[in-house]
Parts: structure tokens; C-alpha cells; sequence
């Protein structure tokens, strides 16, 4: 098994704590990163790391949101893509710069392709609202990846879907992901744990739909919204999403007011929350 995420600049910061935990947790899987724009000093030191590194060159519209604020993320099946054809023998897991896994897990088995629904009271809140619903009921924060080829023939049906649909100023990759498991057979948006399938040309490709509390926890909602700010132990990986998330200072909130317990690489300076706040304002 090995572990794929891309990353900038602006995410480098969330790194230290992915790479810490891989080697926690899965010291035998290798991180397979693609550089979408970090600085050189901060490849080199992911390099540094162990890090396996490849430089990924983006459109200019790839990361940008549209007026709905959504993240259009255009080059996500891309970079999976390649990811799986260069490591045909190896089950994988696919994660955004800011999902961190928390705990030792297993990839299930039984599927090509696994994503993560949002929670039903998530679900609820979307269907009445329309221009939110229209970016889809599903998270690429987190897809697993068996070993069938099916799984190449599900992400290059991903990727053609979303290029024709460029122009259009709320396309994001979550979306066209979203429309993609929706057309599975006999899916229902209030079932998880399930194995649907998607029919492409004559070929079945199985689709798992996870748990979303244990494979995509958006971290936010654990620290500050649920009565017990800790993890539940059936949780495998925190996501730190949302715009306001992205804000380094907010991450650390979440981090201490959640007690989440998460190692990071030495001499990261979010280690030293006072001195990261100090450089944040310039003290």
C-alpha cells in the first residue's frame, strides 16, 4: 500500500504532520507526492524526509473557485492517475494535502474504487441548498484504491468527464466525481457501507461507499461542534478542510482544542505555536 497527495506552497504546511504520521503508522508504505508549486527548500526538505517527490505542472484555472467559493482541483484524477499506472501492484490511498491519517489502518477489500459520503446531517443541510448540493454529496478529500484495473478505467473516465466540462465556472473535480457515483446501480444516499456498480462501456467497476466518520473526518467538526472533541477510535484519517481551515492559526486551534493526537516531523514550526503566532504577526 502506498499513500498519494499533491501539494503547493500553501499546503506545505500540513505535510509535516502527514509524513510523521505514515511513519508512525505504516512504516513499511512509501508517500508518493506531486509538486504543484512548493518552494525548493520545502521539496528538498520532504526529500529530506523520504519523501518521493513529482513536479506537476497545473493549468492556470486548476485551483482556482468559482463564485460559488467551491475548489475546482482540476488536476486530482490526473495526478491519481499516474500514480496508478506508475504502481500497478500496490492498493492505494489517496489523500489531500490536508487529510491526515491518524491511526494504523487496513484497506478494505471487495472494491476498485472507495469514496467517502458526506454524514447525514451534512446531507440534510445540503439538499436545501441548491447552489451547495450542486458540488456534490461526496469528498475526493479521501478515495482508496484496490488493485483491479478497473480502477485506471474509473479515474481516465473521471478525468475525460471533467476536461470536457472546463468552461464551466463551477466544474470541480468533486462534482463530476459526485455525478459519476450517483449513476451507480441501486445507490441510495442514505446507505454507506455498501458496494455499488458503475457501468462503463459494458465494464462493472466496484464502487465502495465508506463511512465517513471513520475515513474522512473533517476535524473542525470533532474539535469544536461534537460534545467529545476527540477522535473516536474508529477513526482513520482527519480532514482539516474548509477555507477557514486552510489558515494556519486555525489549524492549531483545531489541533489543541480537539486534543487530537497527532505526531509532526521535528523543527516544523507549528510545533512552537506561541513562535508561529509571533512570525505570524510579526512579532
Amino acid at each position: 500500500m502506498f499513500f498519494v497527495t499533491a501539494a503547493d506552497t500553501k499546503f506545505y504546511f500540513f505535510l509535516p504532520y502527514t509524513v510523521a504520521q505514515i511513519e508512525r503508522f505504516f512504516p513499511e508504505s512509501r508517500l508518493l507526492l506531486y509538486d504543484l508549486g512548493l518552494e525548493e527548500h520545502e521539496a528538498q526538505q520532504l526529500r529530506d524526509w523520504g519523501v518521493e517527490i513529482k513536479k506537476w505542472h497545473i493549468g492556470p484555472g486548476d485551483s482556482v473557485t468559482g463564485p460559488n467559493r467551491f475548489p475546482r482541483a482540476l488536476h486530482k484524477p490526473s495526478v491519481i492517475l499516474d500514480a496508478l499506472e506508475r504502481n500497478p501492484n500496490e492498493p492505494a490511498v489517496y489523500i489531500d494535502a490536508d487529510a491526515i491519517p491518524y491511526k494504523r489502518f487496513d484497506i478494505p477489500t471487495g472494491f476498485d474504487v472507495a469514496v467517502t459520503m458526506v454524514n447525514q446531517d451534512d446531507l440534510a443541510w445540503i439538499e436545501k441548498n441548491p447552489k451547495i448540493e450542486y458540488n456534490g454529496i461526496f469528498n475526493t478529500g479521501v478515495i482508496l484504491f484496490g488493485l483491479s484495473e478497473r480502477r485506471l478505467v474509473f479515474v481516465q473516465e473521471w478525468m475525460d468527464r471533467l476536461s470536457v466540462c472546463l468552461m464551466e465556472d463551477e466544474v470541480s473535480d468533486q462534482r463530476i466525481l459526485g455525478l459519476m457515483v450517483e449513476e451507480c446501480e441501486g445507490h441510495n444516499r442514505q446507505e454507506y457501507d455498501v458496494t455499488r456498480k458503475f457501468n462503463l462501456n459494458g465494464e462493472e467497476i466496484d464502487v465502495r461507499l465508506l463511512v465517513p466518520e471513520e475515513w474522512n473526518l473533517f476535524a473542525m467538526r470533532c474539535a469544536v461542534l461534537c460534545r467529545n472533541p476527540i477522535p473516536p477510535s474508529t477513526t482513520n484519517v482527519l480532514h482539516f478542510k474548509g477555507g477557514s481551515l486552510h489558515l494556519k492559526l486555525d489549524f492549531i486551534n483545531c489541533m489543541y482544542m480537539g486534543r487530537m493526537d497527532i505526531e509532526c516531523k521535528e523543527n516544523h514550526e507549528s510545533t512552537s505555536p506561541s513562535r508561529y503566532i509571533a512570525s505570524v504577526l510579526k512579532l
